[in-house]
């Protein structure tokens, strides 16, 4: 029969099973459990860290900045390009958006 799990009655001591499934009459049926409540998820980096999340942004844009607009025909996009070349080659650590203070709060080497 489907609905019926001896194994659970039978093997598991009275408080476990009561924890793993609910009781219906004779019948034991086991509740759904989700792999976020079983496995142990890796915590993010940016979790409870907004400005690391938005510090990895910048860093994402500008990286995709020098990499699509270098060869670009669009002069907006070249010259977007060559913003973000200076910015990512600049030894600046004074503003807090700098690149190497943003490889520093992510954890990233600069070269």
């Amino acid at each position: 029969m489907y609905g019926r799990i001896d194994w659970v009655r039978s093997s598991l001591s009275r408080p476990l099973a009561a924890d793993l499934a609910e009781s219906h009459g004779e019948s034991w049926i086991v509740a759904p459990v989700l792999p976020e409540q079983f496995y142990k998820t890796a915590p993010s980096l940016y979790s409870g860290r907004p400005e690391a999340a938005l510090m990895y942004a910048v860093l994402e844009d500008a990286v995709n900045c020098v990499r699509y607009g270098l060869g670009a025909t669009n002069r907006r996009k070249q010259r977007l390009a060559q913003e973000a070349k200076e910015w990512l080659l600049s030894d600046d650590s004074e503003w807090p958006f700098s690149f190497l203070n943003i490889c520093t709060v992510l954890g990233l080497e600069p070269q």
